[in-house]
């Protein structure tokens, strides 16, 4: 399991594809919390590590 998100987590389209998930509220988070969860799974994890 641990592979397999360290896997998908590599992929820029997939965590942009989740950022924009968790963006539009899929996870029912406050608003809020989704956007700063979004920026930090779009921006923020594994960006710029290439």
């Amino acid at each position: 399991m641990v592979r397999a998100d360290a896997l998908q987590f590599a992929d820029p389209a997939w965590r942009d594809e989740l950022g924009y998930w968790i963006g539009q509220g899929a996870f029912g988070m406050p608003w809020l919390v989704s956007k700063v969860a979004q920026l930090a799974v779009t921006y923020l994890n594994g960006r710029g590590h290439s």
